[in-house]
């Protein structure tokens, strides 16, 4: 492997884990609502590995709340989420927190 290729797998694998980790160490609010972090590393891996890996760390982030919550509903909208600023981020759009917010 060349050095270019272990910088994406170690940044692929450091931000998958915290993607994950962010989930899994919640914020709760109240009610039984979470605050999730996981989101946010989805978007960093999204913004600097490119569409199809930062989509993989969305899923990755995702599986966790599939497992602790008992319903797909969070990995369908974790994916939205990352969908939605991957096509933006490919149309030429920088923004991140505004194109977050849009979602």
């Amino acid at each position: 492997m060349n050095k270019d290729t272990l910088k994406t797998v170690g940044t692929f694998a450091i931000l998958a884990l915290l993607a994950y980790m962010g989930n899994v160490l919640a914020l709760p609010l109240c009610y039984s609502i979470d605050f999730l972090f996981g989101s946010v590393f989805s978007l960093i891996a999204l913004r600097l590995l490119g569409m199809r890996r930062g989509l993989t760390v969305a899923l990755i982030a995702a599986g966790y709340t599939y497992f602790a919550w008992n319903h797909p509903f969070a990995v369908v909208t974790f994916m939205a989420e990352a969908l939605w600023i991957g096509i933006a981020l490919r149309r030429g759009r920088r923004n991140l927190l505004l194109l977050d917010a849009l979602y």
